[in-house]
């Protein structure tokens, strides 16, 4: 099959056949018509997870530990997590001069117990449709430990200075990160400085396996 375009812009009419236009190197131009991820929201499979002013456990993908959030897939649920956004902020400033990383861990692990929550769906904001298992800065009882994958962020409070990085810190994952049935996922800080609470968000797609 040959596919042929013109190089360049062909036309702007609305409802005429148009010719595909081409860049220098025989590229085929696209634009965006809708926002990057609104066909996947707009189908109902994008859900979320968030904390407001958390005062957090350290965590370091332990086994048992407690992570500002996490989701767990559970065995047999016939989807993948797709990871769209990871995003943490720190809504009061730690009261001792310090730094500590936000990392993403993720791995395979037993369902944990304890006290677990439904993630939202971001097309009807109702909590229900997800087969996600969500933890909300509770312990991941039973859970298995699980390996580091990436760093979001690191929030650094300087007293003499007074100093703190900008908020929030966003990880934009894009799919890069999957998250199959029987696995794990959770962020947390390494540590925990003095007074420190955060906001953290988990964005992600169900897709069918």
């Amino acid at each position: 099959m040959l596919l042929q375009g013109n190089q360049g812009q062909t036309g702007k009419q609305t409802g005429q056949n148009l010719t595909a236009g081409l860049g220098e190197y025989s590229d085929l131009l696209v634009s965006e018509l809708m926002a990057r991820y609104y066909e996947s929201n707009y189908r109902g499979s994008t859900y979320f997870l968030s904390v407001a002013g958390a005062a957090g456990t350290a965590f370091v993908g332990a086994a048992g530990g407690t992570p500002l959030l996490g989701i767990y897939n559970p065995t047999g649920s016939g989807k993948n997590f797709v990871i769209k956004t990871v995003s943490v902020g720190v809504l009061a400033a730690a009261s001792a001069a310090g730094n500590t990383p936000f990392r993403i861990y993720a791995g395979v692990s037993v369902q944990p117990t304890g006290t677990l929550v439904s993630p939202v769906n971001a097309l009807t904001l109702q909590a229900s449709g997800s087969v996600a298992k969500g933890i909300s800065n509770a312990a991941m009882t039973s859970s298995t430990a699980i390996q580091y994958v990436t760093t979001v962020g690191t929030y650094y409070w300087a007293t003499a200075a007074g100093a703190f990085l900008v908020q929030p810190m966003t990880w934009d994952a894009a799919g890069q990160l999957i998250i199959p049935p029987g696995c794990l996922l959770a962020l947390g800080s390494v540590s925990i400085p003095t007074s420190m609470t955060n906001d953290a968000t988990l964005v992600w797609d169900e897709v069918p396996v």
